[in-house]
Protein backbone atom coordinates (compact mmCIF):
# COMPACT_ATOMS: atom_id res chain seq x y z
CA UNK A 1 0.00 0.00 0.00
CA UNK A 2 2.50 2.08 0.91
CA UNK A 3 3.80 2.31 -2.89
CA UNK A 4 0.09 2.86 -3.86
CA UNK A 5 0.37 5.97 -1.98
CA UNK A 6 3.71 6.81 -3.16
CA UNK A 7 2.09 7.12 -6.84
CA UNK A 8 -0.62 8.65 -5.58
CA UNK A 9 1.01 11.67 -4.32
CA UNK A 10 2.56 11.90 -7.80
CA UNK A 11 -0.09 12.29 -9.46
CA UNK A 12 -2.28 14.55 -7.02
CA UNK A 13 0.90 17.25 -8.42
CA UNK A 14 0.97 15.76 -11.83
CA UNK A 15 -2.29 14.25 -12.96
CA UNK A 16 -0.41 12.42 -15.95
CA UNK A 17 2.61 10.45 -15.97
CA UNK A 18 4.15 8.23 -18.43
CA UNK A 19 4.48 5.05 -16.96
CA UNK A 20 8.36 4.79 -17.71
CA UNK A 21 9.09 8.28 -15.74
CA UNK A 22 6.78 6.86 -12.61
CA UNK A 23 8.88 3.63 -12.43
CA UNK A 24 12.14 5.90 -13.00
CA UNK A 25 10.56 7.47 -9.87
CA UNK A 26 9.84 4.69 -8.04
CA UNK A 27 13.18 2.81 -8.68
CA UNK A 28 14.57 6.04 -7.15
CA UNK A 29 12.51 6.05 -4.23
CA UNK A 30 12.46 2.66 -2.92
CA UNK A 31 15.62 1.21 -4.29
CA UNK A 32 13.79 -1.39 -6.37
CA UNK A 33 14.41 -2.90 -9.66
CA UNK A 34 12.90 -1.59 -13.13
CA UNK A 35 10.87 -4.91 -12.79
CA UNK A 36 9.39 -4.48 -9.63
CA UNK A 37 8.67 -1.06 -10.29
CA UNK A 38 6.72 -1.59 -12.90
CA UNK A 39 4.53 -4.11 -11.79
CA UNK A 40 3.60 -1.94 -8.31
CA UNK A 41 2.22 0.28 -11.24
CA UNK A 42 0.34 -2.27 -12.94
CA UNK A 43 -1.02 -3.79 -9.32
CA UNK A 44 -2.11 -0.26 -8.57
CA UNK A 45 -3.93 0.64 -11.31
CA UNK A 46 -5.54 -3.06 -11.07
CA UNK A 47 -6.69 -1.55 -7.99
CA UNK A 48 -8.09 1.40 -9.06
CA UNK A 49 -5.13 3.29 -7.26
CA UNK A 50 -4.19 4.92 -10.33
CA UNK A 51 -5.49 4.59 -14.27
CA UNK A 52 -3.71 3.72 -17.02
CA UNK A 53 -4.48 5.30 -20.89
CA UNK A 54 -2.77 5.49 -24.31
CA UNK A 55 0.09 5.74 -25.24
CA UNK A 56 1.77 4.26 -21.68
CA UNK A 57 0.47 7.06 -19.34
CA UNK A 58 -0.93 6.95 -15.68
CA UNK A 59 -3.26 9.15 -14.45
CA UNK A 60 -5.23 10.05 -11.35
CA UNK A 61 -8.60 10.40 -13.07
CA UNK A 62 -10.06 7.56 -14.56
CA UNK A 63 -10.94 9.15 -17.91
CA UNK A 64 -8.19 11.51 -19.34
CA UNK A 65 -7.42 12.88 -23.12
CA UNK A 66 -3.21 12.86 -23.92
CA UNK A 67 -1.92 15.64 -25.04
CA UNK A 68 1.27 17.24 -25.71
CA UNK A 69 1.57 18.61 -22.39
CA UNK A 70 1.21 15.44 -20.98
CA UNK A 71 4.04 14.56 -22.97
CA UNK A 72 6.39 17.80 -22.12
CA UNK A 73 5.52 17.41 -18.33
CA UNK A 74 6.85 13.60 -18.19
CA UNK A 75 9.60 14.71 -19.82
CA UNK A 76 10.33 17.42 -17.63
CA UNK A 77 9.83 15.35 -14.89
CA UNK A 78 12.32 12.56 -16.03
CA UNK A 79 15.07 15.39 -15.53
CA UNK A 80 13.65 16.60 -12.20
CA UNK A 81 14.50 13.54 -11.21
CA UNK A 82 17.99 13.81 -11.74
CA UNK A 83 18.10 16.23 -8.44
CA UNK A 84 16.48 13.72 -6.41
CA UNK A 85 18.29 11.80 -3.42
CA UNK A 86 18.30 7.90 -3.37
CA UNK A 87 15.34 7.27 -1.14
CA UNK A 88 14.01 11.18 -0.99
CA UNK A 89 10.97 11.04 1.11
CA UNK A 90 8.37 13.52 -0.47
CA UNK A 91 10.18 14.75 -3.21
CA UNK A 92 7.68 15.34 -5.39
CA UNK A 93 5.08 17.58 -2.91
CA UNK A 94 8.48 19.48 -1.40
CA UNK A 95 10.19 20.16 -4.60
CA UNK A 96 7.83 19.93 -7.62
CA UNK A 97 5.41 22.89 -8.72
CA UNK A 98 3.49 21.82 -11.98
CA UNK A 99 3.76 24.72 -14.88
CA UNK A 100 1.70 27.39 -15.34
CA UNK A 101 3.33 30.27 -17.61
CA UNK A 102 3.76 29.73 -21.38
CA UNK A 103 6.75 27.81 -22.21
CA UNK A 104 6.99 26.71 -18.55
CA UNK A 105 6.72 22.80 -17.75
CA UNK A 106 7.74 22.55 -14.40
CA UNK A 107 9.27 24.10 -11.17
CA UNK A 108 11.84 22.43 -8.99
CA UNK A 109 12.28 23.93 -5.93
CA UNK A 110 16.20 23.21 -4.39
CA UNK A 111 16.71 23.79 -0.70
CA UNK A 112 21.01 24.50 -0.03
CA UNK A 113 22.39 21.12 1.08
CA UNK A 114 24.02 20.42 4.16
CA UNK A 115 27.84 20.87 1.86
CA UNK A 116 26.32 23.76 0.18
CA UNK A 117 25.43 25.45 3.81
CA UNK A 118 28.91 24.21 5.38
CA UNK A 119 30.90 26.29 2.68
CA UNK A 120 28.97 28.74 2.59
CA UNK A 121 26.12 29.87 5.34
CA UNK A 122 24.04 32.38 3.24
CA UNK A 123 23.41 30.07 0.40
CA UNK A 124 20.53 30.56 -1.31
CA UNK A 125 17.55 28.01 -2.48
CA UNK A 126 17.50 27.25 -6.43
CA UNK A 127 14.46 27.63 -8.56
CA UNK A 128 15.05 25.56 -11.57
CA UNK A 129 12.98 26.30 -14.58
CA UNK A 130 12.38 23.77 -17.33
CA UNK A 131 11.16 24.90 -20.26
CA UNK A 132 9.93 23.63 -23.76
CA UNK A 133 10.78 24.44 -27.34
CA UNK A 134 9.09 23.09 -29.74
CA UNK A 135 10.67 22.61 -32.92
CA UNK A 136 11.94 25.81 -35.11
CA UNK A 137 10.90 28.11 -32.61
CA UNK A 138 13.77 28.58 -30.72
CA UNK A 139 14.14 32.44 -31.38
CA UNK A 140 10.75 33.21 -31.05
CA UNK A 141 10.44 31.52 -27.40
CA UNK A 142 13.99 32.58 -26.44
CA UNK A 143 13.11 36.29 -27.54
CA UNK A 144 10.14 36.46 -25.63
CA UNK A 145 11.98 35.54 -22.46
CA UNK A 146 14.48 37.85 -23.52
CA UNK A 147 11.96 40.82 -23.09
CA UNK A 148 10.70 39.93 -19.11
CA UNK A 149 13.75 41.50 -16.85
CA UNK A 150 15.18 39.64 -14.05
CA UNK A 151 16.58 41.07 -11.43
CA UNK A 152 20.53 40.22 -10.85
CA UNK A 153 19.83 38.77 -6.99
CA UNK A 154 17.32 35.98 -8.81
CA UNK A 155 19.87 35.48 -11.71
CA UNK A 156 21.94 34.14 -9.39
CA UNK A 157 19.53 31.62 -8.13
CA UNK A 158 17.24 30.63 -11.23
CA UNK A 159 18.72 28.06 -13.37
CA UNK A 160 16.82 27.06 -17.10
CA UNK A 161 16.62 23.76 -18.56
CA UNK A 162 15.34 23.25 -22.22
CA UNK A 163 13.31 20.54 -23.20
CA UNK A 164 14.59 20.37 -27.33
CA UNK A 165 14.42 17.99 -30.05
CA UNK A 166 16.88 16.40 -31.33
CA UNK A 167 17.40 19.03 -34.29
CA UNK A 168 17.49 21.88 -31.83
CA UNK A 169 19.82 24.26 -33.22
CA UNK A 170 21.12 26.21 -30.25
CA UNK A 171 22.92 28.70 -32.25
CA UNK A 172 19.45 30.57 -32.86
CA UNK A 173 18.70 31.14 -28.92
CA UNK A 174 19.15 34.19 -26.95
CA UNK A 175 21.46 33.69 -23.70
CA UNK A 176 18.27 34.20 -21.41
CA UNK A 177 19.46 32.13 -17.98
CA UNK A 178 19.70 28.44 -19.92
CA UNK A 179 22.06 26.13 -17.90
CA UNK A 180 21.88 23.11 -20.20
CA UNK A 181 19.46 21.77 -23.73
CA UNK A 182 18.56 18.37 -23.29
CA UNK A 183 16.89 16.89 -26.43
CA UNK A 184 14.87 13.59 -26.50
CA UNK A 185 14.06 11.92 -29.24
CA UNK A 186 10.51 11.67 -30.86
CA UNK A 187 8.15 9.16 -28.27
CA UNK A 188 10.89 8.77 -25.78
CA UNK A 189 10.64 10.07 -22.21
CA UNK A 190 14.67 9.19 -21.14
CA UNK A 191 17.95 11.09 -22.72
CA UNK A 192 21.50 10.47 -23.38
CA UNK A 193 23.61 12.34 -21.16
CA UNK A 194 26.09 12.75 -23.86
CA UNK A 195 23.74 14.32 -25.91
CA UNK A 196 23.42 17.41 -23.26
CA UNK A 197 24.50 21.09 -24.46
CA UNK A 198 26.17 22.86 -21.44
CA UNK A 199 25.90 26.33 -21.77
CA UNK A 200 28.28 29.11 -20.36
CA UNK A 201 27.58 29.79 -16.56
CA UNK A 202 29.47 33.31 -16.96
CA UNK A 203 27.32 34.61 -20.07
CA UNK A 204 24.41 32.05 -19.73
CA UNK A 205 22.33 35.61 -18.80
CA UNK A 206 23.79 38.14 -21.37
CA UNK A 207 20.75 38.77 -23.29
CA UNK A 208 18.34 39.66 -20.56
CA UNK A 209 18.76 42.96 -18.33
Amino acid sequence: MAIYDEINSVLEILPTVHKNVLADYLQLRYNISPGIAESSIHKAALAHACFEQEHGFISHDAKVTITSRDIIRSRAFRIALEFMAPGEIDFVPRHILDGRTVGCAMYVMLSPTPQQLQENPAAQARLVEICSFSQGNEMAFSYMLAQKPISAADKQVIYRIGIVDPSFRVQYVKKVGFMMFIPFANGSYDFKKEDIINMDEASRWDDVQ
